[in-house]
């Protein structure tokens, strides 16, 4: 089994880690704010935020400790506790380097946490599977995104080519 990560590539972890500094700041100054005033409000405010903060640290941490996993048979794409996929080798199509000109108009599900984001892999497959989004909801994709740290690794396994 071979690993591949992508915390280090991804946009995940900055901005999961600037989201928990705004809450630290926000709850802080609402604490100062409504702290005297109204002490019911403040104290769920504060659980609150508590349990984002919690859940941002879970995040990153599942970023960091959870890569994408390829075995003989299926490759495991994981991006934290957000998305997950299992792709059973036979299904894969195409594993090429995202083209602006010919991959902007697909319907991709990137994996990285900013969907905005360009990715730098495609996965295509033969029909569409299902991602877990956040372990519970589903959505059927025929075309992953995906950044990793070693592009080269998830590349090296895209079927041959036929050519006729």
């Amino acid at each position: 089994m071979e690993t591949v990560t992508y915390h280090k590539s991804g946009f995940a972890v900055p901005v999961l880690s600037m989201l928990g500094i705004a809450i630290v700041v926000e709850s802080t100054a609402i604490h100062f704010l409504l702290g005297a005033e109204n002490l019911v409000v403040t104290v769920i405010l504060a659980v609150l935020h508590l349990v984002s903060l919690w859940w941002i640290v879970a995040q990153i941490r599942a970023i960091i400790k959870c890569p994408h996993t390829i075995t003989e048979d299926h490759i495991a794409l994981r991006y934290g506790t957000l998305y997950a996929i299992d792709i059973p080798r036979a299904q894969i199509v195409d594993i090429r380097a995202y083209n602006h000109r010919t991959d902007k108009d697909l319907s991709i599900q990137n994996f990285d946490i900013v969907n905005g984001a360009t990715p730098r892999i495609i996965i295509e497959l033969s029909i569409p599977l299902p991602v877990l989004i956040m372990g519970i909801k589903k959505r059927y994709t025929s075309y992953i995104g995906l950044t990793t740290d070693n592009d080269k690794a998830l590349l090296a396994l895209a079927p041959p080519k036929v050519s006729l």
